[in-house]
């Protein structure tokens, strides 16, 4: 695993056979790889909500009980605000992988549906 690294290039012709990578703007001599595994996002964006629902330490959201000790929550995606939820990358012990984010978007559909048509 390379933190703060860049990928400057990949090598290979039919199959990948190499990468040089960026450190601190300074690329490595090539070195000798048949696979890359990119994680991005592994940070979340979340200042723009965090005066809206409870974040933990590392700014990922906070849902379920972890968002509400005392109350709990209907929706294992529901966080401390009601009628906001999170699925995904975002929510604090997600597994971080696309497949467990659409599958968290869909199953978290029912209790949006179930919050707005409460709210009328």
């Amino acid at each position: 695993m390379r933190y703060g690294t860049e990928l400057a290039a990949l090598h290979g012709q039919a199959a990948l056979s190499g990468v040089t990578v960026r450190v601190a703007g300074i690329d490595q001599p090539p070195q000798a790889a048949a696979a890359v595994f990119v994680m991005v996002g592994a940070a979340p964006d979340t200042g723009w909500v965090q005066d809206h629902v409870a974040l933990d330490r590392q700014g990922f959201v906070l849902t379920w009980v972890a968002a509400d000790p005392v109350a709990g929550a209907a929706s294992p995606h529901a966080t401390s605000a009601p009628g906001i939820f999170a699925v995904g990358d975002v929510r604090a012990g997600s597994v971080k992988r696309v497949a467990s984010a659409v599958g968290e978007g869909s199953v978290v559909n029912g209790a949006v549906w179930a919050h707005v048509n409460s709210a009328g």
